[in-house]
């Protein structure tokens, strides 16, 4: 089957999904203050897979606004039942945006507006921008963060310093959150070059008062150094183990009745 067939019959075809893995703070007993969507693709099989795939060749088609067209709408359905509640309790659901979709002018007047007209996602989203992939118009892209900052959305930079534009994405753009790019958290056990670098980035973030996360801890021994160098957000597979977002988002609703409201 040809790329862009494929890519179509993937899309349309009932075959995406999306997991969460919660996300949690390491400065109030590792209590849970929102999780991440993940997409996921079930193949002709019924086997669940990362997107990778996919992603590469919605990159090379030009088509990453469908998908992420795709995650918003779902993300909408399945957050009817349990937004209210997890906005209550201060949880929040962070959601990918893709570099190539930010850079497409009409998808993002479009996105703009849809996040305008859904009140319910409003206080409950953080968006995280991949930094890897290069935004053309930064100016474009900071006004319409900022619009949607005082409305109540938020945005985390992704991957950060594993790109060129590490820096002066963070700048330029008004984030909320630095996620550390994975190479720099799965070998903190093992590399003092990992631990510097953790160790500056949460320093730097403080500086700039946002918040650092870090992703990949897949070890106790990982989430232990992480909260030694003091960052303030973690998540991966020593904390959770994702699963279908509709369940992660009941656990949260559950755990955001009897807990204080995250600060995340």
């Amino acid at each position: 089957m040809r790329r862009d067939a494929w890519f179509k019959d993937v899309l349309t075809g009932h075959r995406l999904e999306l997991y969460g893995q919660k996300i949690v703070a390491c400065a109030d007993g590792l209590s849970p203050c929102g999780a991440e969507c993940l997409l996921r693709v079930r193949s002709q099989r019924g086997l669940v897979r990362p997107p990778m795939s996919l992603l590469r060749v919605g990159q090379r088609l030009q088509c990453m606004a469908l998908v992420d067209e795709w995650v918003l709408r779902e993300v909408r359905r399945i957050t009817a039942t349990h937004g209210a509640a997890l906005r209550a309790g201060g949880r929040r659901i962070s959601v990918n945006l893709s570099g190539q979709s930010l850079s497409d002018p009409d998808f993002l007047q479009s996105f703009e507006q849809w996040v305008f007209a859904a009140p319910d996602l409003q206080g409950l989203i953080t968006f995280e921008i991949t930094e890897t992939a290069a935004i053309r118009d930064l100016g474009r892209v900071r006004g319409c963060m900022q619009r949607l900052q005082r409305i109540g959305c938020r945005f985390a930079l992704d991957d950060f310093g594993v790109g060129v534009n590490s820096l002066s994405y963070l700048k330029a753009l008004p984030v909320d959150a630095l996620k550390l790019d994975g190479m720099f958290v799965r070998d903190l056990a093992c590399s003092a070059r990992s631990r510097a670098t953790v160790s500056a980035v949460t320093q730097l973030a403080e500086a700039f008062g946002i918040v650092c996360v870090a992703e990949y801890v897949e070890s106790q021994a990982i989430l232990n150094l992480v909260r030694e160098l003091g960052v303030d957000y973690a998540q991966g597979y020593a904390i959770h183990r994702p699963e279908p977002l509709s369940a992660v988002l009941e656990a949260l609703r559950l755990d955001a009745q009897h807990l204080p409201a995250a600060a995340h």
